[in-house]
């Protein structure tokens, strides 16, 4: 990849949770593709999307458990979506929940289109990514699945589209969550689903369930915020390095430099930026030791911490926390 892109690890988790009821080799799957360095079990993490990516093609390659069809793709609805499913079950009608996609979506790629034509209206997704096959079609059907799951929540769980169009040609995975009365044509760009205009005014049913849930999670344009979700997600107990990222990320070192270039940064900015947030947000965790905040922000020593914290706040962590304490 060219960018920096991720998606939240919602979209792992059902196709993770149909490969462990199908027996599959699920840690080794989550070693070769990358995401064993990384929370891909946290709903509300951002994961490199070419790990993801990475995922999609080794599933989709073996020769026994699922591969394509309807039981991985029927498991994409929001109710597995964690705080994004949550968040857009709460909108107040159809149209807000699609137009609110844009805010905070499952990938940092994707472009979500409301298009209204008289009676009818379109729902299309844009992918901007240039790789195309395997991971491509998964994205496209999962998609298209987690749309049909939307429509439903106002126009009723028997809902099916009228018209489907897809960008390559038409997956047989579909065929498991739409009828034969659907028309399915190809766009060659975007991915979308036809339905009538009436249903974007409907509000939405909200299930019991999605009462505790929290929000699901914001991501910023940056290249720099980009950089500070992976080192969120990462489970790395090393020091982050601009190798281990671009490898994870599947960019180039030089490429991610110059990005972060244009923003004014250095890779050493945006690492000791995350560092400084993360400290201070956990020095507030009276259990936390001062050696264990520094292992979490990934110093193998507690003098390297101590000195660098003193040189983000002027004080060492110990007088931090105690005047934390003494204000109380």
């Amino acid at each position: 990849m060219s960018q920096l892109h991720l998606a939240q690890a919602a979209c792992a988790a059902p196709l993770i949770a149909a490969l462990k009821d199908a027996g599959a080799p699920v840690d080794r799957l989550l070693a070769q593709s990358g995401l064993h360095r990384f929370r891909a079990d946290d709903l509300s993490a951002w994961i490199p999307a070419e790990c993801l990516h990475n995922l999609f093609e080794l599933v989709a390659r073996r020769e026994t458990g699922p591969t394509l069809p309807w039981e991985i793709s029927s498991r994409y609805i929001l109710a597995n979506m964690g705080g994004f499913g949550a968040e857009r079950r709460q909108c107040p009608d159809l149209r807000t929940l699609f137009l609110f996609a844009n805010d905070a979506g499952l990938l940092s790629y994707r472009t979500v289109t409301v298009s209204l034509h008289g009676v009818s209206s379109r729902i299309s997704v844009d992918l901007a990514m240039q790789e195309e096959g395997i991971s491509r079609k998964w994205l496209e059907v999962m998609g298209i699945s987690l749309m049909i799951d939307a429509v439903r929540a106002a126009a009723g769980s028997d809902w099916r589209p009228p018209a489907v169009r897809v960008s390559d040609s038409a997956p047989d995975e579909l065929q498991g969550f739409i009828s034969n009365q659907t028309a399915v044509s190809n766009s060659g760009e975007d991915f979308s689903i036809y339905l009538p205009t009436i249903y974007l005014a409907r509000p939405l049913t909200v299930g019991p369930s999605l009462d505790q849930v929290g929000p699901g999670p914001r991501l910023g344009r940056s290249i720099a915020s980009r950089i500070e979700a992976i080192l969120d997600a990462s489970t790395s107990n090393v020091a982050p390095t601009l190798n281990f990222l671009c490898d994870a990320a599947g960019i180039a070192p030089r490429t991610l430099q110059r990005r972060l270039r244009e923003e004014g940064l250095t890779f050493f900015d945006v690492v000791d930026r995350w560092r400084c947030n993360r400290a201070l947000d956990q020095m507030t965790v009276p259990r936390l030791t001062i050696t264990e905040i520094a292992q979490s922000v990934r110093y193998n020593h507690a003098s390297h911490f101590i000195r660098a914290f003193k040189r983000w706040t002027g004080v060492t962590p110990q007088s931090f926390r105690d005047s934390l304490t003494s204000s109380h």
